[in-house]
């Protein structure tokens, strides 16, 4: 996409099969300026969550190439500036949900631990929370949560946060389309808002 004729020595990984490809972190730079904004964001969290390069990395490169003012730096800065790099994700799904919130104005943090005092009886782990407002997101996928036994689980996590305090939302795949992500959008701002008016 630049018209770069070769490669430095950095940019390139060797597979296990000798082919050559390009690192992570040129890929996201060749990426920047040929796709949505919404894609890079998703592509730069997957791998900063696979350990494909860290947001430290990203940012010493984005210094780079913002003197070379290649194509994608606008798109590439507006990603760095706004994406939720702090909040561990332990899915993909779970990122997708992630960046619905984000796109909202909306910022969870993630794997939130809840004990049940005293003798701190663990009660579960859940997906995002909203920590001041008591507020949790769980992502129901189908490959974890259609056994009967995970069912029960389920109940016995929404019952747990609920005796502490905690209101809790569930949102599957389909949850993130259309009117889908309306709806649960305004689950979670109905949410936050109880809970803002609970604690006045």
């Amino acid at each position: 996409p630049h018209g770069t004729a070769s490669l430095p020595p950095e940019d390139v990984v060797v597979r296990e099969d000798n082919l050559r490809v390009t690192s992570a972190l040129r890929t996201v730079v060749d990426l920047a300026a040929c796709v949505t904004d919404h894609e890079l964001e998703l592509a730069i969290l997957d791998a900063v969550d696979r350990r494909l390069f860290t947001v430290d990395e990203l940012k010493e490169r984005y210094a780079r190439e913002r003197k070379r003012k290649f194509p994608g730096i606008a798109a590439l800065e507006f990603v760095i500036q706004r994406a939720g790099f702090d909040v561990v994700t332990e899915s993909p799904l779970e990122r997708e949900v992630l960046q619905v919130l984000l796109d909202a104005g909306l910022k969870p943090e993630g794997q939130h631990t809840l004990l049940r005092v005293p003798g701190d009886l663990f009660v579960g782990r859940y997906d995002l929370v909203f920590k001041k407002e008591k507020v949790l997101i769980e992502v129901d996928s189908k490959k974890w949560h259609r056994a009967w036994k995970n069912k029960v689980r389920d109940g016995e996590k929404t019952d747990g946060a609920v005796a502490l305090g905690y209101e809790l939302v569930r949102v599957r795949k389909r949850d993130l389309f259309g009117a889908g992500k309306r709806a649960f959008l305004r689950r979670v701002r109905a949410a936050l808002t109880t809970a803002t008016v609970r604690a006045a």
